[in-house]
This record gives C-alpha cells, structure tokens and sequence, in this order.
C-alpha cells in the first residue's frame, strides 16, 4: 500500500507539479489553447444553426398537426441520443 502510494505521489509531482513549487509550463498552453479555440468558434454557424431550428419550429407549427410536431420531435432526439 505505501509503494503504490508513493507512486501515485510521484506521478501528482512530476506529471502534474502537484506539490512543487514551480508551474506546469504545459498549464498555459493549454490555457491559451483554449482561449484561441473559444474565439476562433464561428459564431456565424451557430447563428445559422440557430436560425434553421427556428424556422423548423414555425414551419411545424404552420403546417404540421400536433401529433406529426411530436413525431418529428421524439425522431429527432432520438437520432441525437443514439
């Protein structure tokens, strides 16, 4: 039990500077990764997706009967669970 221990504890320091005193220098590359991934999403596609799910509501509630709107609905949950 202490050995795997001790082990867990060396891989905390020296994988993830858990209790060293310096910084990972891997902690701002992923930061700025991050950063540079949320600005560069296209908010344009999500717009248009958006705007598509909209439209697809108002053209069932227009032409679709209630029972078809659930119909359509329940499909495509589905299609997004499996």
């Amino acid at each position: 039990m202490v050995e795997a221990r001790a082990h867990v504890e060396k891989i905390q320091r020296e994988r993830f500077y858990i209790g060293r005193e310096e910084r990972n220098p891997l902690a701002e590359d992923i930061h700025q990764a991050i950063s540079y991934l949320s600005e560069e999403l296209d908010s344009k596609d999500v717009h248009f997706l958006m705007e598509l799910i909209q439209i697809r509501k108002i053209v069932q509630q227009k032409v679709l009967g209630e029972h078809e709107k659930n119909v359509c609905k329940n499909r495509i949950i589905n299609n997004l669970i499996y």
